[in-house]
């Protein structure tokens, strides 16, 4: 059971590592970007499907600043400690 939450903790912080990522690349230009890397391509791949979801349901703020990297690593953190809330209580 131990090894079950330590892997969900550990995807769940890569996932977040992966979303701050993207939101710095986000203050560069795309084509400087993906010009240069594949691995930035692979983050955007990673993280865009969840970030545009959460765009869809919250509209940019003040002067376009986009808050869906807040939102997202919440809800990361959130079903994280509901998954391993749940598995502590069935086992």
């Amino acid at each position: 059971m131990i090894i079950i939450i330590n892997l969900i903790q550990a995807i769940a912080t890569i996932y977040i590592f992966l979303i701050i990522i993207r939101a710095l690349m986000s203050w560069i230009k795309s084509e400087v970007l993906y010009a240069h890397s594949s691995f930035f391509a692979f983050v955007s791949v990673l993280t865009d499907p969840f970030l545009n979801l959460i765009r869809r349901f919250i509209p940019l703020i003040y002067r376009g600043f986009d808050f869906s990297t807040v939102v997202a690593i919440f809800i990361v953190e959130i079903l994280k400690n509901a998954i391993i809330f749940l598995l502590t209580k069935l086992f």
